[in-house]
C-alpha cells in the first residue's frame, strides 16, 4: 500500500518510474533496527552538521576473477562517479593487479591524496569532489530553484562563519533547475555518469561540498556487506561517537581549526580547501575497453564558467 502511494505521488509530480520490490520477508529477529537505522541517520547528520550540500555512503562488492580465490578483500564499486578533492577517481583505474589488493586500503593511495587518506584511516568523513555510491543525501535546493548557494549570495541571511569557503570563480546564474541529465548529447561534454554530471551542476550553482562517510556503507549482497574489512571501518568512527552538532543560525561560529589531518575534530575545514583545478572524466562506451589515462581519460574543469573541456 505504501508503494502504491509513492507511485501516485510521483505520477502527479510528472516522475517517470519504476518501482521494484523484493517479495521475500524481512527476518527481523536477526536485523538491530535501531542501530541499522543509525548508521542511515549518519548520513544525514553528516551532511547537516558539515553544512555539506551532499553526503554519500561507500558502495562495495566483492572481489573478481580468479583473484577473488586467494584474496577474499572487497572493492569499492562506485569508482566512474567518484572524485577526489585532487579530481582523480577515489582507487586507481587502471590497476591491473587492483583485484588482488585490499580494497580498503587502496582507497586514497595514489599520489597528492595524502590528506584524505589520513582522514579515511580515521574513519572520519572526507571531501571530495564527487560522489553516489548506492547512497547520499543531498540538498534538493537545485531540482526546485535557479538560485546559486546561499554561501555566495551577498543578500543571504548566513553568517560569516557559513560562508567561509574556498576561492573559486563565482556561481553562474542558471535558466532552469538542475536535472539529472546525460552528456551523450553534449558538444564538447566528456559522456559522464548522470551521477558526475548532477555533481557538476551542483558545483556550477556553487553547491559545492561535498562528502563521503565511511561508516556508511552500502554492498549488494549480505555477506559483503557484513565483510571484517567493512565491519572494522565503520568502526572507526561510529555515530555514537560523534562530537559534532547540527548548527543553528542563532549559533556561534566555530573555531577553526588549523589543519584537519591534525586536529582530532571530525569537522572538515571547507575554508582551508582547495577546490580541483580539473577532473577526470571516463566517457562512456559500448563493449569492453580499458581506462588508461593517456588513452581514454579526459580533463575538464569541475564547472562551468567560462569554457568546460580543457587540454592536457
Amino acid at each position: 500500500l505504501a508503494l502504491a502511494h509513492l507511485a501516485a505521488a510521483l505520477t502527479a509530480l510528472g516522475a517517470s518510474h519504476t518501482i521494484l520490490s523484493d517479495p521475500r520477508k524481512t527476518n527481523w529477529k536477526a536485523v538491530d533496527r535501531i542501530a541499522q537505522l543509525s548508521v542511515y541517520r549518519n548520513l544525514v547528520f553528516q551532511r547537516k552538521a558539515q553544512e555539506a550540500d551532499a553526503a554519500c555512503a561507500m558502495d562495495w562488492r566483492p572481489n573478481g576473477g580468479l583473484a577473488r580465490k586467494w584474496n577474499g578483500s572487497v572493492k569499492f564499486y562506485d569508482n566512474w562517479v567518484s572524485r577526489s578533492l585532487s579530481g582523480e577517481t577515489f582507487r586507481a583505474r587502471a590497476d591491473i593487479l587492483s583485484e588482488w589488493r585490499n580494497g580498503v586500503e587502496e582507497i586514497f593511495d595514489q599520489p597528492g591524496e595524502e590528506r584524505w587518506k589520513e582522514r579515511w584511516n580515521r574513519g572520519l568523513p572526507v571531501p571530495v569532489y564527487s560522489c553516489w555510491n548506492g547512497m547520499l543525501a543531498l540538498d534538493a535546493t537545485p531540482f526546485t530553484s535557479t538560485a546559486i548557494s546561499p554561501r555566495y549570495d551577498p543578500s543571504s541571511p548566513l553568517s560569516l562563519s557559513s560562508r567561509k569557503s574556498w576561492r573559486r570563480p563565482p556561481p553562474l546564474t542558471v535558466s532552469t533547475p538542475a536535472r539529472f541529465r546525460s552528456a551523450l548529447k553534449s558538444p564538447g561534454e566528456c559522456a559522464a555518469s548522470e551521477c558526475k554530471t548532477l555533481a557538476k551542476d551542483f558545483w556550477t550553482r556553487g553547491f559545492d561540498r561535498w562528502l563521503i562517510v565511511p561508516s556508511v556503507r552500502t554492498t549488494y549482497d549480505h555477506d559483503t556487506y557484513f565483510h571484517p574489512q567493512l565491519r572494522r571501518l565503520s568502526s572507526l568512527s561510529p555515530p555514537s561517537t560523534s562530537q559534532l552538532t547540527v548548527p543553528s543560525p542563532l549559533s556561534p561560529p566555530s573555531p577553526l581549526p588549523s589543519d584537519d589531518a591534525l586536529d582530532p575534530s571530525e569537522r572538515i575545514p571547507w575554508w582551508d580547501l582547495s577546490p580541483p583545478d580539473s577532473v577526470v572524466c571516463y566517457g562512456w562506451v559500448r563493449g569492453f575497453h580499458v581506462d588508461l589515462e593517456w588513452l581514454r581519460g579526459t580533463w575538464e574543469r569541475p564547472y562551468s564558467f567560462i569554457r568546460t573541456i580543457i587540454q592536457r
